[in-house]
């Protein structure tokens, strides 16, 4: 995982697209035990250290360093180092806000013969899904 903070916050994952694959079964990993789901969901208001999080969780700091580790392998949260009293301290915080994962195949997705088009003018429609 690059050190760039993810620019889109809700991914859409297609089970059937191969370069998907990977990161599919890193977000299934990380997201298959409560302890990485409760740290997740910790972290969405606002970065926690990873203390505060092993409080929280009543979780011993050395799995709630790897509960991270999956999720920001996953591309979930961000891990960042900031400098404390002794050495430094890790830091983590959400990466983004929601994610999709599509059973619907790509030729699905990309077959005229399932396409429907209508024109209608800015404002009647209230959901809009552009591949």
């Amino acid at each position: 995982m690059s050190d760039i903070i993810n620019l889109d916050k809700t991914p859409i994952y297609f089970i059937d697209n191969p370069n998907d694959i990977p990161t599919v079964a890193k977000v299934c990993h990380a997201l298959s035990s409560e302890g990485r789901i409760q740290l997740l969901r910790s972290v969405l208001q606002h970065p926690k250290s990873i203390s505060t999080l092993s409080e929280e969780l009543r979780q011993p700091v050395s799995n709630v360093s790897r509960y991270a580790e999956a999720l920001e392998e996953a591309g979930l949260i961000k891990i960042a180092y900031q400098p404390g009293k002794k050495g430094h301290t890790k830091f983590c915080s959400a990466q983004i806000l929601s994610c999709t994962l599509s059973m619907n195949t790509l030729k699905n997705e990309i077959d005229s013969e399932n396409e429907y088009s209508v024109e209608m003018p800015i404002g009647m429609f209230t959901r809009c899904n552009i591949i």
